[in-house]
């Protein structure tokens, strides 16, 4: 039986210059679009939807090896700071790794 490991990481950003709502989504929009074409995860805005000077972005990445997930998420984390220079701060991360691992019965 193979290992599956499921991880997940939530990033609060911080957007002082926005001043709508509007803004903000279009700002959070193209990171999301970005980061999901470069690494085929699953991603999306989770949290502080009315807040126009907050986001929370929650990606996911499922592999057979947790250093595999690290990496990626690492990557997810880089990317999605860069692509937000400027514009947002980074203030808040959370990992978290799970092992999926079951027995597959019939």
């Amino acid at each position: 039986m193979g290992s599956v490991f499921v991880g997940v990481i939530e990033l609060t950003l911080l957007l002082p210059f926005v001043g709508s709502l509007k803004a903000k989504r279009s700002i959070i929009r193209k990171v999301i679009d970005r980061t999901q074409a470069k690494f085929k995860i699953s991603i999306a805005e989770v949290g502080d939807n009315e807040l126009h000077q907050r986001a929370v972005i929650g990606a996911s990445v499922v592999a057979n090896d947790t250093a595999h997930v690290h990496t990626v998420l690492n990557k997810v984390r880089d990317s999605v700071a860069s692509q937000t220079a400027g514009e947002a701060d980074l203030v808040d991360i959370r990992v978290e790794v799970i092992n999926m691992s079951f027995a597959y019965q019939r």
